[in-house]
């Protein structure tokens, strides 16, 4: 990491330690990988350091691509640069007084390697960047272990649960809803309707009942014994109260609201 990096600008780090044997080209397919998730912005390699026992249990570090590679790792792991010269000189465990590097190079056995991978989660950094913004400040990070992943998993399963059975009352609750809309709605069309029939006059209910006869106004207004104009006149309030425009609608408006019979 270069001295003028600024810090506020690293998203979350984490520190991969991985075991592998040297026979397998391991290391370079691992970066390989990085190198892809890099091009899609999701991961950044900041450091790697690969160590490897041979047979004779002496200690080697790979040089990887850039010869700088390792030694961010080495300062982080805060090992005496003593302990780094005796371990890649193959020296024994007991001349190392570092607790660190004790720990490092007895974590391998002859034929095995070591690989310390440290990424930065650049997918991240767009949260952290508002969580700073907001004056927010970050106490920890970390990722979860297999077992605290089975504890998360199973507090998961029963949120999971917990979320289905919301989702089933709230379903249950708009199905009522639903349903009571459609009563209260047909309720109140029958009342309109009801409201519309009342609102026909004596008058114009006698003008309508002829209306599905062959008649014209002028034979209505002879049976009624009234004007041609006035049977007319009560036909069209008629019409407009039924809200229709013509005999024909008006027939069959008058029939649904029973204020005429269908053989009318």
């Amino acid at each position: 990491m270069d001295a003028g990096t600024d810090v506020s600008t690293i998203g979350p780090t984490q520190l991969i330690a991985v075991g592998f044997k040297p026979s397998v080209d391991f290391v370079g397919t691992i970066i390989q990988e990085i190198d892809k998730l890099e091009g899609h912005g999701v991961l950044r390699l900041l450091d790697v350091l690969v160590l490897t026992m041979d047979d004779d249990g002496s200690l080697t570090r790979m040089e990887i691509a850039d010869e700088d590679f390792g030694d961010l790792l080495i300062a982080g792991a805060q090992l005496d640069p003593f302990d780094v010269f005796a371990m890649f000189e193959g020296r024994g465990v007991e001349v190392l007084e570092s607790v660190r590097a004790q720990a490092l190079v007895q974590s391998l056995v002859p034929g095995s390697g070591l690989a310390l991978i440290l990424v930065e989660h650049q997918w991240a950094r767009p949260l952290f960047d508002s969580i700073a913004g907001l004056g927010g400040v970050v106490f920890s990070e970390g990722f979860i272990g297999e077992q605290t992943e089975k504890l998360v998993g199973v507090q998961l399963a029963a949120l999971e649960d917990t979320a289905r059975v919301i989702d089933a009352a709230y379903a249950a609750q708009t199905d009522a809803v639903a349903k009571s809309a459609a009563v209260i709605d047909a309720a109140t069309h029958k009342a309109d309707e009801a409201a519309v029939a009342a609102s026909v006059t004596a008058g114009e209910l006698q003008v309508l009942r002829y209306l599905p006869t062959k008649m014209t106004f002028a034979l209505v207004a002879d049976k009624l014994g009234i004007s041609r104009s006035a049977a007319k006149e009560r036909a069209e309030r008629a019409y407009k109260k039924l809200g229709v425009h013509n005999r024909a609608d008006a027939v069959a408006r008058a029939r649904e609201l029973g204020l005429i019979r269908h053989k009318d």
